[in-house]
């Protein structure tokens, strides 16, 4: 199996998944474009079966000419994937290659395709519905083009899925295969879901990077409104420190009731869970994020931005999704929210549904797509 990922250093997602692979496959071949020498090597810890080869390329200049940008890439991995072709068992053979992102690593299988025998899959995500597709229409007939010769396409998030077949329905049609595969969480959440209400105080909290994509300002905003008519409500941020929020947000000072907690291991994370009736990311662009996930195993009540996130997987009263632009309405679902849920949402929801997300079965769902 062989894996293209752009963004390998900036997530863990991809290397959850090639793990799982290696229970099935005893060689894979990684290829990640990196824009800095030292990101070389981030993330690879503990897999085992599996070769990494990182392309360094200049992004200061060449990312303002995308498709010049995914052409030179495509020479850089040729040889690696010409190699790997000849070594998987030459003429006849082809390649099995997961794309992990549609543009930036699906361009470069569809042009290696011509010359090297190969099949491959298509990841939609995040920048390529909120900027790549979105913002590059003249580029789209080569889109469908490559979407044509591969084995099909699959989204991490039902949201950007029903957005991607309502604006382009068009490109869908050329797939020969569509799922929505969404990520999962590790083993270690998975075992400590919470099975039993808990008592909990009037805590929403929120856990990712504090930058402007995040929306954290209107999150402040939003929490003065649910604090001025809740004298017990804290907020508790997870992910930065409190220069970096002042940075993103403007606030000079930080509120008496906010508490800026840092980058947490998992054991502190699942402490702040668990204290909180709440948790809220509304952020303008998001692919799924496993947070959510991971909150929902503790028992928070989520809220989520329209269109992005978990926004359509559920119908459920205690996961919300609003325009992240409106403060009067975060603030709104917060306080509902928060007092609808004191102990938490039902587990006889949660224990089985979120059970659901194990990386076996989004491996198995990705082997699909070559079978």
């Amino acid at each position: 199996m062989i894996h293209i990922s752009n963004n390998f250093i900036s997530s863990t997602v991809h290397a959850s998944v090639i793990s799982e692979l290696s229970k099935t496959f005893e060689d894979q071949l990684v290829i990640v474009p990196i824009r800095e020498r030292a990101h070389e090597g981030k993330n690879t810890e503990g897999l085992v079966n599996v070769r990494f080869r990182f392309i360094y390329f200049n992004n200061k200049i060449i990312k303002f000419f995308p498709l010049l940008k995914v052409l030179l890439l495509s020479l850089r991995v040729h040889s690696l994937l010409s190699a790997a072709g000849k070594a998987c068992g030459g003429r006849g053979k082809k390649l099995n290659v997961i794309a992990h992102n549609f543009w930036s690593d699906g361009t470069l299988a569809f042009f290696n395709s011509f010359f090297i025998p190969m099949r491959y899959m298509l990841v939609v995500r995040n920048t390529d519905i909120n900027y790549f597709i979105a913002r590059l229409p003249h580029y789209r007939w080569l889109m469908a083009w490559a979407i044509r010769r591969s084995e099909g396409l699959t989204f991490v998030s039902r949201s950007h899925y029903l957005r991607f077949k309502a604006q382009w329905p068009s490109l869908l049609a050329h797939a020969p295969k569509v799922e929505i595969i969404p990520n999962a969480l590790s083993e270690w959440w998975l075992d400590n879901i919470v099975e039993n209400p808990i008592a909990r105080p009037a805590q929403v909290c929120f856990v990712g990077r504090f930058d402007a994509n995040k929306n954290l300002v209107n999150l402040l905003n939003a929490a003065q409104i649910v604090r001025a008519a809740m004298p017990d409500f804290r907020l508790v941020l997870v992910g930065g420190d409190e220069s970096e929020l002042r940075a993103t947000t403007g606030y000079a000072c930080i509120p008496d009731f906010v508490e800026v907690r840092g980058r947490l291991q998992s054991e502190e994370l699942l402490d702040v869970y668990r204290c909180s009736r709440v948790f809220v990311m509304p952020s303008f662009t998001e692919t799924f994020g496993l947070v959510y996930l991971e909150a929902l195993s503790q028992g928070c009540s989520v809220i989520c931005s329209i269109g992005e996130g978990i926004d359509g997987m559920w119908e459920v009263p205690f996961i919300r999704a609003v325009d992240p632009k409106c403060v009067d309405a975060l603030a709104s679902d917060m306080m509902e929210l928060i007092n609808r849920f004191p102990e938490g949402i039902p587990v006889s929801w949660s224990v089985p549904e979120i059970r659901r997300f194990d990386w076996k079965r989004v491996a198995d769902k990705y082997l699909e797509f070559f079978s």
